[in-house]
């Protein structure tokens, strides 16, 4: 794993979590639904490619 990819899944990561606590910072049983969505999401789109 090279520098850029550890920095690009880092981002990602970041991304998705911040995501997931301003949904439940709104509304706290959302924020696992939106991290479950996006974890549903990335399953599908790895199994693709």
């Amino acid at each position: 794993m090279s520098l850029s990819d550890a920095v690009r899944d880092g981002a990602g990561f970041t991304g998705c979590a911040l995501v997931s606590y301003g949904a439940w910072a709104i509304y706290p049983p959302a924020g696992f639904i939106v991290a479950g969505l996006i974890l549903a999401a990335l399953s599908v789109f790895g199994a693709k490619g």
